[in-house]
């Protein structure tokens, strides 16, 4: 069995995305850690679930000064995460790490397991690679034991090829690329013999693997002969061995770039069956890739574009590229052959961004661009049937320094809220196996509108009402397999859905409560073996799952270690706002877990059961809720604090039935 990767160790973690930005990491009940599975992954199959995806975004932050054509570093050089919320695609800003190895960071990535981050720098000879492991609760970065290790010398970007094995760093002036296989359990990098591969071209800055991981593809800026009065620059491509890690060039090796056309290599992008790839220069240049050999072939250009780096959303329908002469974020429709066709309104992205590279990510359906220039990030959401850019609310955000680098990690989540008529992007993730992965539905069914591709991508416009799981089968390079059980949630489709029972569970050793409808979050609190500790007090009340005539939502907050480790349900739009702004250290993980009604005056509309709350008035901070008012009075004799409205403190009013 393989077990699938996609959340972290224990139910309260959520995963870390980065783009030099980390994932925003949420919480269910306990803190408690989960089990290790052994197999292919050695990973555990997966954590529990949060009502909504939550992602963090970590940046490689610099400083320079453009000096007379000359750029000058001035370390130590910050790396920043970043909290995303997928539903707003808003940024908060989490504590920064400070390593001075890394001055002039140039690229940055996050491990699949989301447990580690990696970033190249240094300035002049040798180069740098730093690497941080990513704390599961809080997000901070501490460094890796063993790490910065040597690369060449003015280093470009980083990869990690799909299953977590290999990473790969390009030195810019060293003209190679080093490659490092990583410890799973510590994320310490140890280069590879022959390590580092000679690129067969000058200054190369940007590297990608394909999804099979048996391709390496490195952009040269400029090609091993370059033509007088031409950039021209070229793409070298290796075959990767998985067992060594060691690269060789595949036949034709490294293919030019067009020498007429003047363009160099400087930013790369695949898509992900990994048919086409992306060359960002001067201009964007598109070659067929053959699946057997890795050749390149040309099939055509585009002129006037000036990319600061290049990114292709999961469905590979959509390249961006942020065109540093315009400030403009470009947005192509990729077709079947390859060729691009420019899709709605360039938003801009501020001013110039210069040399930035690599200055883009992706996660799922927000985007966000990185200004070096003027300390910030722009964040967009991607129209899943257009691919215009919308920018999301409040951006552009601020950076505590330079952005140069970011770095995405999102998988999906087990349990998944999303509104009726939204599109939605959720992707798979999987640690360890042999590449590629495919995917397929193997038993229950998507909401209506979603389909789930090979390459594990749920994506599409949301309809129904209430409720879906299904069952995902992923077989891997070798054969092996393995399923997971996954429950997307739509609200807001068609009224009349029928009410889910809530359940409370209880940890004794924490004396704490909590309450979930959610069928895989119930069962894994059943089984006590991942999450350990919990047992069902007995008591039930009635909610929705989906808007219904007159309901409220009723949102789901993780309270981070140290307030509390729990988690708090807010009836209403408004208090749920404003538990955000009072607590920014909150984590929403769901802005309508559940519906319900709301009392008036503390009285429920007719054929509703009245629902208490109380606070345990504790530093652990926890709450318990209920339709008995004789529990809710035996809580109070204990200390905790009774709240809602009217004579009898009613917080929300549960349907009868």
């Amino acid at each position: 069995m393989l077990p699938v990767r996609n959340h972290r160790t224990s139910w309260h973690r959520r995963v870390a995305a980065a783009l030099s930005i980390v994932l925003g990491l949420g919480a269910l009940p306990g803190g408690m850690p989960g089990a290790r599975a052994q197999g292919f992954f050695d990973r555990p199959v997966e954590q529990l679930s949060k009502a909504r995806l939550v992602e963090l975004l970590i940046i490689a932050l610099y400083e320079k000064v453009f000096s007379h054509g000359i750029f000058t570093f001035f370390p130590p050089l910050p790396v920043a995460a970043s909290k995303v919320s997928p539903t707003y695609g808003s940024l908060t800003p989490l504590p920064v790490a400070v390593d001075s190895n890394c001055a002039g960071a140039a690229g940055a990535v996050i491990h699949p397991s989301g447990d580690f981050a990696y970033l190249s720098g240094g300035v002049g000879s040798p180069g740098k690679l730093c690497g941080f492991r990513i704390d599961p609760v809080t997000s901070a970065l501490t460094s890796i034991a063993g790490t910065p290790v040597s690369i060449g010398s003015n280093p470009g970007a980083v990869a990690i090829e799909p299953s977590g094995k290999y990473l790969f760093a390009v030195g810019g002036t060293a003209h190679n690329v080093s490659v490092f296989a990583i410890d799973p359990a510590t994320g310490t990098p140890a280069a590879v013999a022959g390590s580092p591969f000679d690129t067969g071209g000058t200054g190369p800055s940007s590297v990608v693997v394909d999804r099979a991981g048996r391709f390496v593809f490195v952009g040269n800026n400029l090609g091993s002969v370059p033509v007088p009065g031409s950039f021209a620059g070229s793409v070298a491509v290796f075959a990767l061995n998985r067992a060594t890690g060691a690269l060789t060039h595949v036949p034709g090796s490294p293919f030019a770039m067009d020498r007429v056309f003047g363009d160099s290599a400087n930013s790369l992008a695949l898509t992900p069956d990994g048919h086409f790839l992306f060359v960002g220069g001067v201009g964007v240049t598109t070659f067929a890739v053959n699946a057997t050999s890795g050749a390149l072939a040309h099939v055509t250009e585009i002129a006037g574009v000036y990319p600061a780096g290049l990114a292709v959303e999961p469905t590979g329908r959509f390249l961006y590229v942020p065109d540093s002469n315009q400030y403009v974020v470009r947005g192509y429709a990729i077709g079947t052959t390859g060729h691009l066709t420019p899709v709605g309104t360039p938003p801009t992205f501020g001013a110039p961004t210069g040399l930035s590279s690599r200055g883009i990510t992706i996660l799922n359906d927000l985007l966000y661009v990185a200004n070096t220039y003027t300390d910030s990030i722009y964040g967009f959401r991607i129209n899943g049937g257009t691919g215009a850019l919308a920018p999301v609310a409040g951006s552009p955000f601020s950076a505590v320094g330079r952005p140069y680098a970011p770095a995405g990690h999102a998988p999906l989540n087990p349990s998944v809220r999303i509104d009726a008529g939204d599109y939605f992007i959720g992707t798979y993730g999987v640690l360890g196996g042999q590449p590629p992965y495919n995917w397929t539905v193997e038993a229950g069914a998507l909401p209506p509108g979603l389909s789930l591709d090979a390459t594990g991508v749920v994506w599409g416009t949301v309809g129904g009402s209430g409720p879906y799981t299904f069952s995902a089968k992923v077989v891997d390079g070798l054969g092996a397999s393995d399923t997971q059980t996954k429950t997307l949630a739509v609200s807001g489709g068609v009224s009349g859905s029928p009410a889910v029972p809530v359940v409370e569970f209880y940890n004794h050793g924490l004396d704490h409560y909590f309450i979930t409808w959610v069928t895989d979050e119930i069962a894994k609190l059943d089984a006590g073996t991942t999450i350990k500790g919990w047992t069902r007090t007995g008591k039930t009340f009635p909610v929705y799952t989906a808007a219904q005539t007159n309901t409220s939502p009723v949102c789901r907050y993780y309270i981070p270690p140290g307030l509390g480790d729990s988690h708090f349900f807010g009836r209403g739009t408004t208090e749920c706002v404003a538990t955000g702004q009072k607590n920014p250290s909150f984590l929403l993980e769901d802005p309508s877990f559940m519906h319900v009604f709301l009392p008036v005056a503390g009285v429920c509309p007719a054929n509703t059961l009245q629902v208490y709350r109380v606070f345990s008035n504790r530093p652990d901070a926890n709450h318990r809720y209920m339709t008995d008012k004789a529990v809710r009075d035996q809580m109070v004799a204990l200390g905790w604090l009774a709240e809602g409205d009217g004579p009898d403190l009613v917080v929300m009013c549960a349907p009868a039935s």
